[in-house]
């Protein structure tokens, strides 16, 4: 028969072999990650997003403001809202579309709508964007489903972000490069636009952004073409406005990538924890 003290130490040995981040992520956050009103299509992407470490790390509980910044078909705005609940409220931002032709295409833009707007969910993406970096209807399906009722959708510009109240966090996954593309995720001024979640985030507030990572000292030269932004270069653009970096976390690095392909949610990511001082 097995020792009593022998059988704690074994278990005890298993609970600390555990991966520590997973003991990290709150009862909500759990829950909200395995809801039944998720899509099978956004459950197969958890293996690659990593979204109960990821919200956990970012901080966001119940009562949160939050903003899913470029929030594509949705992905992370059902998850966020059902962690805020009720009594938080989470703001899908969808780009609006500018007037005229996009660069060097022939597709017509229609003004002030978003960015996939009567293409099905799941359809296409447009070349050269990263599959879940599309604004389509899911949004707007999601925003008017009673199971996501504290969800808005905001159509608006890119270049500067517009709430109606302050926020708790911003949030942005897979985006950030798109800032320094061409096209309908263009950031006319990136300082300016980076002004704008600082002002928009109260005091204490947190700045989320996860993106595919560059080999270091590329800078943003690989943001059109591999969908990649440097680290480093990332987080001094956005410490430029004031922000303070509170925290790195490699849930997502993926070591063996080369940073010489176009990027998928496989591949290497960072993510970085700005927050704004109180």
């Amino acid at each position: 028969m097995i020792h009593r003290s022998l059988l704690v130490a074994a278990f005890a040995l298993a609970a600390s072999s555990a991966p520590a981040i997973a003991q990290n992520v709150p009862a909500y956050i759990a829950a909200a990650v395995n809801d039944s009103h998720r899509p099978a299509a956004d459950q197969a992407r958890d293996s690659n997003r990593k979204p109960a470490e990821s919200v956990a790390f970012a901080g966001v509980k119940p009562g949160d403001k939050v903003v899913d910044f470029l929030a594509g078909g949705g992905y992370f705005s059902r998850i966020l809202s059902k962690v805020v609940g009720p009594q938080g409220h989470v703001y899908a931002t969808a780009p609006a579309m500018p007037m005229g032709p996009m660069p060097g295409g022939n597709m017509p833009m229609a003004g002030a709508t978003p960015m996939g707007r009567g293409m099905p969910t799941g359809g296409m993406p447009m070349a050269g964007m990263p599959m879940g970096g599309m604004a389509n209807d899911g949004l707007k399906t999601i925003a008017a489903d009673p199971a996501y009722s504290n969800v808005t959708e905001l159509t608006q510009p890119v270049s500067r972000l517009m709430v109606p109240e302050p926020i708790d966090v911003v949030w942005t996954s897979q985006n950030y490069h798109d800032l320094h593309n061409p096209g309908p995720f263009h950031a006319d001024d990136i300082a300016a636009f980076n002004k704008s979640v600082f002002d928009a985030l109260k005091p204490g507030g947190v700045f989320l952004v996860t993106d595919y990572a560059a080999a270091t000292g590329t800078g943003f030269t690989q943001s059109a073409t591999l969908h990649r932004s440097d680290p480093e270069a990332t987080k001094a653009e956005i410490l430029k406005v004031g922000f303070v970096l509170e925290g790195e976390n490699k849930v997502l690095a993926r070591v063996n990538d080369p940073h010489t392909a176009r990027a998928h949610e496989q591949d290497d990511q960072f993510m970085f924890r700005f927050r704004k001082p109180k």
